[in-house]
Protein backbone atom coordinates (compact mmCIF):
# COMPACT_ATOMS: atom_id res chain seq x y z
CA UNK A 1 0.00 0.00 0.00
CA UNK A 2 1.24 3.43 -0.85
CA UNK A 3 -0.11 6.64 0.70
CA UNK A 4 -3.60 5.54 1.63
CA UNK A 5 -2.65 3.76 4.86
CA UNK A 6 -1.55 7.06 6.36
CA UNK A 7 -5.13 8.26 6.11
CA UNK A 8 -6.50 5.63 8.50
CA UNK A 9 -6.68 7.91 11.50
CA UNK A 10 -10.48 7.82 11.57
CA UNK A 11 -12.41 4.81 12.94
CA UNK A 12 -13.09 1.80 10.73
CA UNK A 13 -16.56 3.10 9.97
CA UNK A 14 -19.24 5.39 11.21
CA UNK A 15 -22.87 6.08 10.47
CA UNK A 16 -24.09 9.06 12.43
CA UNK A 17 -26.73 11.74 12.64
CA UNK A 18 -25.04 14.62 14.46
CA UNK A 19 -27.17 16.94 16.52
CA UNK A 20 -24.73 18.53 18.93
CA UNK A 21 -24.72 22.23 19.73
CA UNK A 22 -21.99 24.01 17.81
CA UNK A 23 -21.89 21.41 15.03
CA UNK A 24 -25.20 22.11 13.35
CA UNK A 25 -23.48 22.69 10.01
CA UNK A 26 -22.44 19.04 10.05
CA UNK A 27 -25.75 17.58 11.14
CA UNK A 28 -26.34 14.95 8.47
CA UNK A 29 -25.91 11.24 7.83
CA UNK A 30 -22.45 10.02 6.95
CA UNK A 31 -21.15 6.60 5.96
CA UNK A 32 -17.48 5.61 6.03
CA UNK A 33 -15.71 2.32 5.44
CA UNK A 34 -11.95 1.65 5.40
CA UNK A 35 -12.58 -2.13 5.35
CA UNK A 36 -10.33 -2.75 8.33
CA UNK A 37 -13.03 -5.12 9.66
CA UNK A 38 -12.17 -7.29 6.61
CA UNK A 39 -15.75 -7.67 5.39
CA UNK A 40 -18.48 -5.83 3.47
CA UNK A 41 -21.40 -7.39 5.29
CA UNK A 42 -21.73 -5.02 8.25
CA UNK A 43 -20.79 -1.58 9.50
CA UNK A 44 -21.74 -0.62 6.85
CA UNK A 45 -23.44 -3.38 4.90
CA UNK A 46 -22.84 -3.34 1.15
CA UNK A 47 -25.34 -4.58 -1.45
CA UNK A 48 -23.79 -6.35 -4.44
CA UNK A 49 -24.74 -5.55 -8.03
CA UNK A 50 -24.25 -8.20 -10.71
CA UNK A 51 -27.31 -8.13 -12.97
CA UNK A 52 -26.79 -5.16 -15.29
CA UNK A 53 -25.23 -7.07 -18.22
CA UNK A 54 -26.24 -10.67 -17.36
CA UNK A 55 -22.67 -11.61 -16.39
CA UNK A 56 -21.82 -13.89 -13.46
CA UNK A 57 -18.91 -15.08 -11.33
CA UNK A 58 -18.31 -11.69 -9.70
CA UNK A 59 -16.38 -11.44 -6.42
CA UNK A 60 -16.35 -8.81 -3.68
CA UNK A 61 -13.38 -9.22 -1.33
CA UNK A 62 -12.49 -7.06 1.69
CA UNK A 63 -10.32 -9.69 3.43
CA UNK A 64 -7.09 -7.72 2.87
CA UNK A 65 -8.36 -4.49 4.44
CA UNK A 66 -9.10 -3.11 0.99
CA UNK A 67 -12.17 -3.69 -1.15
CA UNK A 68 -11.45 -5.50 -4.42
CA UNK A 69 -14.27 -6.04 -6.92
CA UNK A 70 -13.90 -8.36 -9.91
CA UNK A 71 -16.30 -9.16 -12.76
CA UNK A 72 -15.62 -11.67 -15.56
CA UNK A 73 -16.53 -10.67 -19.12
CA UNK A 74 -19.09 -13.40 -19.79
CA UNK A 75 -22.37 -11.49 -20.13
CA UNK A 76 -24.45 -9.77 -22.77
CA UNK A 77 -22.72 -9.34 -26.14
CA UNK A 78 -22.66 -5.72 -27.31
CA UNK A 79 -21.10 -5.00 -30.69
CA UNK A 80 -17.37 -4.36 -30.77
CA UNK A 81 -17.17 -4.58 -26.97
CA UNK A 82 -17.71 -8.33 -27.13
CA UNK A 83 -19.08 -10.10 -24.05
CA UNK A 84 -19.64 -7.62 -21.25
CA UNK A 85 -18.62 -7.89 -17.63
CA UNK A 86 -19.96 -5.77 -14.77
CA UNK A 87 -19.49 -5.57 -11.02
CA UNK A 88 -20.88 -3.05 -8.55
CA UNK A 89 -21.71 -2.49 -4.91
CA UNK A 90 -23.45 0.19 -2.87
CA UNK A 91 -24.16 1.17 0.73
CA UNK A 92 -27.78 1.13 1.79
CA UNK A 93 -28.13 4.70 3.05
CA UNK A 94 -29.95 6.96 0.61
CA UNK A 95 -29.00 10.59 -0.04
CA UNK A 96 -30.40 13.53 -1.98
CA UNK A 97 -27.57 16.08 -2.05
CA UNK A 98 -24.46 13.99 -1.59
CA UNK A 99 -20.69 13.85 -1.78
CA UNK A 100 -19.16 10.43 -2.53
CA UNK A 101 -15.46 9.62 -2.50
CA UNK A 102 -13.15 6.60 -2.55
CA UNK A 103 -9.41 5.98 -2.82
CA UNK A 104 -8.40 3.87 -5.82
CA UNK A 105 -5.27 2.19 -4.55
CA UNK A 106 -4.12 -0.54 -6.93
CA UNK A 107 -3.84 -1.11 -10.69
CA UNK A 108 -7.21 -1.80 -12.32
CA UNK A 109 -8.24 -3.76 -15.39
CA UNK A 110 -11.49 -2.52 -16.88
CA UNK A 111 -12.93 -0.47 -19.70
CA UNK A 112 -14.19 1.88 -17.00
CA UNK A 113 -14.39 2.04 -13.20
CA UNK A 114 -15.40 4.62 -10.64
CA UNK A 115 -17.91 5.82 -8.07
CA UNK A 116 -21.68 6.18 -8.25
CA UNK A 117 -24.27 8.42 -6.61
CA UNK A 118 -28.06 8.52 -6.52
CA UNK A 119 -28.30 5.03 -8.02
CA UNK A 120 -31.61 3.21 -7.64
CA UNK A 121 -30.07 -0.20 -6.83
CA UNK A 122 -32.02 -2.03 -9.56
CA UNK A 123 -30.11 -5.28 -10.14
CA UNK A 124 -31.95 -6.54 -13.21
CA UNK A 125 -30.72 -6.53 -16.80
CA UNK A 126 -30.41 -3.08 -18.40
CA UNK A 127 -32.24 -1.30 -15.57
CA UNK A 128 -29.73 0.34 -13.19
CA UNK A 129 -30.04 4.14 -13.03
CA UNK A 130 -28.00 6.86 -11.39
CA UNK A 131 -24.93 9.07 -11.80
CA UNK A 132 -21.24 8.32 -11.73
CA UNK A 133 -17.71 9.55 -12.21
CA UNK A 134 -15.47 7.04 -13.95
CA UNK A 135 -12.03 6.56 -15.44
CA UNK A 136 -11.80 5.12 -18.94
CA UNK A 137 -8.15 4.10 -19.48
CA UNK A 138 -8.65 3.23 -23.17
CA UNK A 139 -10.39 6.48 -24.13
CA UNK A 140 -8.68 9.38 -25.94
CA UNK A 141 -6.56 7.04 -28.00
CA UNK A 142 -5.35 5.17 -24.93
CA UNK A 143 -4.42 8.30 -22.95
CA UNK A 144 -7.47 7.96 -20.69
CA UNK A 145 -10.40 10.15 -19.67
CA UNK A 146 -12.40 10.97 -16.57
CA UNK A 147 -16.12 11.08 -17.39
CA UNK A 148 -19.19 12.37 -15.57
CA UNK A 149 -22.11 10.22 -16.69
CA UNK A 150 -25.80 9.54 -16.26
CA UNK A 151 -26.68 5.85 -16.37
CA UNK A 152 -29.93 4.54 -17.81
CA UNK A 153 -29.35 0.82 -17.98
CA UNK A 154 -26.66 0.02 -20.54
CA UNK A 155 -26.58 3.61 -21.74
CA UNK A 156 -23.96 5.84 -20.12
CA UNK A 157 -24.72 9.40 -21.19
CA UNK A 158 -21.52 11.47 -21.26
CA UNK A 159 -22.18 14.67 -19.29
CA UNK A 160 -18.62 15.90 -19.53
CA UNK A 161 -15.20 14.33 -20.02
CA UNK A 162 -11.59 15.36 -19.52
CA UNK A 163 -8.42 13.79 -20.88
CA UNK A 164 -6.17 12.61 -18.05
CA UNK A 165 -3.76 9.71 -17.61
CA UNK A 166 -3.79 8.08 -14.19
CA UNK A 167 -0.73 6.12 -13.04
CA UNK A 168 -2.42 3.55 -10.80
CA UNK A 169 0.65 1.32 -10.90
CA UNK A 170 2.60 3.87 -8.85
CA UNK A 171 0.10 6.31 -7.35
CA UNK A 172 -3.16 6.36 -5.40
CA UNK A 173 -6.05 8.64 -6.30
CA UNK A 174 -9.20 9.89 -4.60
CA UNK A 175 -12.25 10.06 -6.85
CA UNK A 176 -15.02 12.34 -5.57
CA UNK A 177 -18.46 13.19 -6.90
CA UNK A 178 -20.63 15.87 -5.34
CA UNK A 179 -24.23 16.38 -6.46
CA UNK A 180 -26.33 19.29 -5.23
CA UNK A 181 -29.70 19.60 -6.91
CA UNK A 182 -29.01 18.98 -10.59
CA UNK A 183 -25.38 20.17 -10.39
CA UNK A 184 -22.60 17.55 -10.62
CA UNK A 185 -18.99 18.14 -9.63
CA UNK A 186 -16.40 15.42 -10.18
CA UNK A 187 -12.80 15.66 -9.01
CA UNK A 188 -9.70 13.46 -8.86
CA UNK A 189 -6.92 14.10 -6.35
CA UNK A 190 -3.57 12.37 -6.28
CA UNK A 191 -3.16 11.29 -2.66
CA UNK A 192 -0.35 13.35 -1.19
CA UNK A 193 -0.50 15.63 -4.23
CA UNK A 194 -2.92 17.96 -5.94
CA UNK A 195 -5.91 17.95 -8.25
CA UNK A 196 -5.36 16.05 -11.50
CA UNK A 197 -8.88 16.26 -12.97
CA UNK A 198 -12.06 18.24 -12.32
CA UNK A 199 -15.33 18.52 -14.22
CA UNK A 200 -18.79 19.98 -13.63
CA UNK A 201 -22.11 19.37 -15.36
CA UNK A 202 -25.80 20.21 -15.07
CA UNK A 203 -28.55 17.66 -15.68
CA UNK A 204 -31.43 19.50 -17.36
CA UNK A 205 -33.39 16.39 -18.40
CA UNK A 206 -35.37 14.62 -15.68
CA UNK A 207 -32.55 14.57 -13.11
CA UNK A 208 -32.38 11.78 -10.55
CA UNK A 209 -33.14 13.25 -7.15
CA UNK A 210 -31.94 10.66 -4.62
CA UNK A 211 -30.45 7.22 -4.24
CA UNK A 212 -27.54 5.14 -3.02
CA UNK A 213 -23.78 5.66 -3.30
CA UNK A 214 -21.29 3.04 -4.38
CA UNK A 215 -18.75 1.63 -6.80
CA UNK A 216 -18.81 0.02 -10.22
CA UNK A 217 -16.76 -1.24 -13.16
CA UNK A 218 -17.46 -2.74 -16.56
CA UNK A 219 -15.38 -4.20 -19.35
CA UNK A 220 -15.70 -6.17 -22.59
CA UNK A 221 -14.02 -9.33 -23.77
CA UNK A 222 -12.63 -7.36 -26.72
CA UNK A 223 -10.35 -5.61 -24.21
CA UNK A 224 -9.07 -8.95 -22.84
CA UNK A 225 -9.54 -7.54 -19.35
CA UNK A 226 -11.92 -8.31 -16.50
CA UNK A 227 -13.76 -5.52 -14.72
CA UNK A 228 -11.48 -5.36 -11.68
CA UNK A 229 -10.38 -2.61 -9.26
CA UNK A 230 -9.55 -1.95 -5.60
CA UNK A 231 -10.60 0.86 -3.25
CA UNK A 232 -10.05 2.04 0.29
CA UNK A 233 -11.59 4.75 2.49
CA UNK A 234 -15.04 4.93 0.93
CA UNK A 235 -17.23 7.79 2.11
CA UNK A 236 -20.74 9.03 1.38
CA UNK A 237 -22.13 12.08 3.14
CA UNK A 238 -24.32 15.12 2.84
CA UNK A 239 -22.21 18.07 1.60
CA UNK A 240 -23.01 19.98 4.80
CA UNK A 241 -20.69 17.55 6.62
CA UNK A 242 -17.64 19.14 5.01
CA UNK A 243 -15.01 20.47 7.42
CA UNK A 244 -13.70 23.93 6.43
CA UNK A 245 -10.07 23.49 5.43
CA UNK A 246 -10.47 19.82 4.50
CA UNK A 247 -9.76 20.29 0.80
CA UNK A 248 -9.29 16.61 -0.08
CA UNK A 249 -12.43 15.36 1.67
CA UNK A 250 -10.75 12.82 3.98
CA UNK A 251 -12.36 14.41 7.12
CA UNK A 252 -8.92 15.47 8.35
CA UNK A 253 -7.45 18.96 8.21
CA UNK A 254 -3.72 18.41 7.81
CA UNK A 255 -0.68 19.09 5.64
CA UNK A 256 -2.20 17.20 2.70
CA UNK A 257 -4.79 19.97 2.50
CA UNK A 258 -2.07 22.63 2.54
CA UNK A 259 -0.53 21.03 -0.56
CA UNK A 260 -3.88 21.36 -2.33
CA UNK A 261 -4.33 24.96 -1.18
CA UNK A 262 -0.90 25.91 -2.55
CA UNK A 263 -1.60 24.29 -5.93
CA UNK A 264 -5.02 25.97 -6.20
CA UNK A 265 -3.99 29.43 -5.00
CA UNK A 266 -5.37 32.02 -7.39
CA UNK A 267 -6.19 29.38 -9.99
CA UNK A 268 -9.23 27.31 -8.96
CA UNK A 269 -11.71 27.13 -6.08
CA UNK A 270 -10.47 23.71 -4.90
CA UNK A 271 -8.87 25.38 -1.88
CA UNK A 272 -11.90 27.58 -1.15
CA UNK A 273 -12.83 27.21 2.54
CA UNK A 274 -15.13 30.21 2.97
CA UNK A 275 -17.42 29.82 -0.03
CA UNK A 276 -16.32 32.91 -1.98
CA UNK A 277 -15.32 30.76 -5.00
CA UNK A 278 -11.65 31.70 -4.92
CA UNK A 279 -8.58 30.20 -3.24
CA UNK A 280 -6.68 32.90 -1.39
CA UNK A 281 -5.07 33.88 1.92
CA UNK A 282 -8.38 33.90 3.78
CA UNK A 283 -8.73 30.19 3.05
CA UNK A 284 -5.23 29.58 4.41
CA UNK A 285 -6.23 31.20 7.71
CA UNK A 286 -9.33 28.99 7.91
CA UNK A 287 -7.18 25.91 7.23
CA UNK A 288 -4.73 27.03 9.92
CA UNK A 289 -7.44 27.48 12.56
CA UNK A 290 -9.00 24.10 11.68
CA UNK A 291 -5.71 22.19 11.58
CA UNK A 292 -6.13 18.83 13.35
CA UNK A 293 -9.93 18.76 12.99
CA UNK A 294 -11.18 15.21 12.52
CA UNK A 295 -8.07 13.62 13.97
CA UNK A 296 -7.64 12.60 17.63
CA UNK A 297 -4.44 14.64 17.98
CA UNK A 298 -2.15 16.68 15.81
CA UNK A 299 1.30 15.18 16.28
CA UNK A 300 4.45 17.20 16.74
CA UNK A 301 5.59 16.03 13.32
CA UNK A 302 2.59 17.73 11.73
CA UNK A 303 2.25 20.72 14.01
CA UNK A 304 0.05 23.53 12.76
CA UNK A 305 2.10 26.26 11.08
CA UNK A 306 2.49 29.42 13.12
CA UNK A 307 1.12 32.71 11.80
CA UNK A 308 4.64 33.63 10.71
CA UNK A 309 4.42 30.85 8.14
CA UNK A 310 1.81 32.85 6.26
CA UNK A 311 4.30 35.67 5.92
CA UNK A 312 6.62 33.25 4.14
CA UNK A 313 4.06 31.51 1.95
CA UNK A 314 2.04 34.47 0.72
CA UNK A 315 4.87 36.64 -0.69
CA UNK A 316 6.28 33.62 -2.53
CA UNK A 317 2.95 33.11 -4.25
CA UNK A 318 2.32 36.77 -4.92
CA UNK A 319 5.81 37.28 -6.32
CA UNK A 320 4.74 35.40 -9.42
CA UNK A 321 2.51 38.35 -10.31
CA UNK A 322 -1.25 38.69 -10.59
CA UNK A 323 -2.93 35.27 -10.57
CA UNK A 324 -6.22 34.79 -12.42
CA UNK A 325 -8.79 32.10 -11.62
CA UNK A 326 -9.58 29.59 -14.32
CA UNK A 327 -13.14 29.39 -15.59
CA UNK A 328 -15.36 27.25 -14.60
CA UNK A 329 -14.64 2.01 -24.87
CA UNK A 330 -17.98 1.68 -22.89
CA UNK A 331 -21.29 -0.08 -22.46
CA UNK A 332 -22.90 2.45 -24.75
CA UNK A 333 -21.58 5.93 -24.07
CA UNK A 334 -23.55 8.72 -25.69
Amino acid sequence: MRNSMSRRIVPAFFLSVAALAGTANRAAAQVFDDFSDLNDTANPAWTHLDGLVLSDGQTWDASTGRYRLRGPTNGYTLGANGDLGFVGSYVNSSFTDVKVSADFVEPATASAFGITARIDGNNTFNELRGYGYMYEPFAAGGLGEMVLFKMTGLNLHDMGSQQVTLDLANKDYTFSLEIIGNQLHGKVLEIGGGVVAEKTATDLTNPYTSGHSGLFAYSGSARHAYAEFTVDNFRSEAPSNAIPGDFNGDTLVNNDDLVIWKAAYGQTDVGDANGDNVTDGEDFLIWQRAFGAGAPLASAATAVPEPATLALIMPALLAAGALVRCGTGCLHRS
